[in-house]
């Protein structure tokens, strides 16, 4: 049998990292809730149509996404979803942290090069990655974390460059923060202490024009009540920046400083 040369469907955003944000009802199966910024109106869509790319990318990129990032990572939420406290195995923390590098670049054409770099490629892109990051796990104590159509959570630090983020659970993100990273991991566990910090910036800025609710907080509260609660944690987003952008450019005279020699 003859094997198809490209994909009908293919994601710019992975079906499997929203698939914790689906819900299911009145016979609508793994459907992703969101909210269009533009439109200023709530809408639902399957998971298979939503963030998807215009042309199809060809199956070998499918089947090199499916093996480094996609079945791993499906691995991990399968036990997370049945033990909260499960840690990831060695590749399937290789897939974390490949989904935070590659998330932001996931285009077709950036895409498409990986399958010709081979996996010796990530591994070196992971050893560059790991010299100036730490890449650390973040769970929360609630499902709060929205997920942005760009794919990716910019956290702002004092004194460095925004640590970036992917979710992979409405309450659990992976973030690559700018080594020596002590500092910055105190900041951001101080905005994971209060989760509505977390919450805003997980719901972006303006760039991101969808934004994906995670499926467990349909139906809890009126759309009106959920469109002010989305509206407000995008102010707040913009606040927080705000703040950290003042203070590194007093500092610094740089709202993103890099890491600063000691």
């Amino acid at each position: 049998m003859t094997m198809p040369e490209a994909t009908k469907n293919s994601h710019y955003i992975a079906r499997h990292l929203t698939r914790p944000w689906e819900f299911s009802e009145r016979g609508r199966d793994r459907h992703l809730w969101y909210f269009d910024f533009d439109a200023d109106s709530f809408g639902s869509m399957s998971s298979r149509s939503l963030h998807t790319t215009t042309a199809p990318w060809s199956q070998a990129l499918e089947l090199f996404l499916n093996k480094h990032l996609e079945s791993p990572l499906s691995n991990f939420l399968s036990r997370f979803n049945a033990d909260r406290t499960t840690e990831p195995s060695e590749i399937e923390l290789r897939a974390m942290k490949l989904s935070v590098l590659l998330q932001a670049k996931r285009s077709k054409g950036t895409a498409e090069e990986l399958v010709g770099l081979g996996e010796r490629y990530l591994d070196e892109l992971l050893v560059a990655a790991d010299h100036v990051n730490e890449f650390v796990r973040v769970p929360l104590r609630a499902e709060r974390l929205f997920f942005p159509d760009h794919g990716v959570i910019i956290i702002p630090l004092a004194a460095a460059s925004p640590a970036v983020a992917v979710a992979l659970h409405p309450s659990y993100l992976v973030a690559a923060v700018p080594r020596p990273a002590g500092l910055f991991l105190r900041q951001i566990d101080a905005l994971r202490q209060d989760e509505e910090n977390i919450t805003s910036l997980s719901g972006g800025f303006e760039k991101c024009r969808r934004l994906v609710i995670p499926g467990s907080s349909r139906g809890r509260n009126s759309e009106a009540a959920m469109r002010s609660y989305i509206l407000g944690h995008r102010r707040r987003a913009v606040l927080i920046a705000r703040v950290f952008a003042e203070q590194n450019t007093a500092a610094f005279g740089s709202a993103f400083p890099g890491v600063r020699a000691r």
